[in-house]
């Protein structure tokens, strides 16, 4: 794949981070603003995750980067996103 990389800066992929999930919570509100049908779950914010938002910043950049980036390169690897993700535990499922 052309121009496609194995690794984001870490400022890029916060940024990129909240971006995606900004959209999908305005999706959201615009979704239950526009009709009574409920948002699919592929576009929807659970109500219960919200507060994700405000703690997905720059201002929180090195923590994001701690959690992510175990070899503290500045570069945040598929495989370090990977592993992050299957890390949880199981009853966060």
């Amino acid at each position: 794949m052309k121009g496609w990389h194995a690794s984001a800066k870490t400022r890029h992929f916060v940024t990129a981070l909240r971006d995606y999930y900004q959209d999908k919570y305005n999706t959201t509100r615009q979704n239950e603003t526009a009709s009574a049908v409920p948002p699919t779950p592929v576009s929807a914010i659970a109500k219960h995750d919200e507060w994700a938002l405000d703690y997905i910043s720059i201002t929180r950049l090195h923590a994001i980067s701690e959690a992510f980036d175990d070899d503290a390169s500045g570069f945040i690897t598929v495989r370090e996103v990977n592993q992050f993700t299957t890390s949880r535990p199981l009853e966060w499922r």
